[in-house]
């Protein structure tokens, strides 16, 4: 996703597949996105169909990359 996304753009491309639990961008010192977002689907059905539908999916100039996130990867940026 582009540098200046906001949570409200990732919510205008996300919420038509159902209901989001949480979801947000995650940004720099700078406060500028690092083209990383999370959002969490209440049932696993649902963000499989996110999955399906917006996966290389034209967002602004970028091309997104939806997938489950990887929780085998230590956690370095908190």
């Amino acid at each position: 996703m582009h540098l200046q996304a906001t949570e409200a753009d990732l919510w205008a491309v996300f919420s038509p597949v159902g209901e989001i639990l949480e979801l947000y961008v995650l940004r720099g010192p700078n406060g500028l996105s690092r083209g990383c977002g999370f959002i969490t689907y209440a049932n696993k059905f649902l963000a499989q169909q996110a999955i399906m539908s917006n996966n290389g999916k034209q967002m602004g100039s970028k091309v997104l990359v939806v997938k489950f996130a990887d929780r085998s990867v230590p956690n370095k940026l908190m």
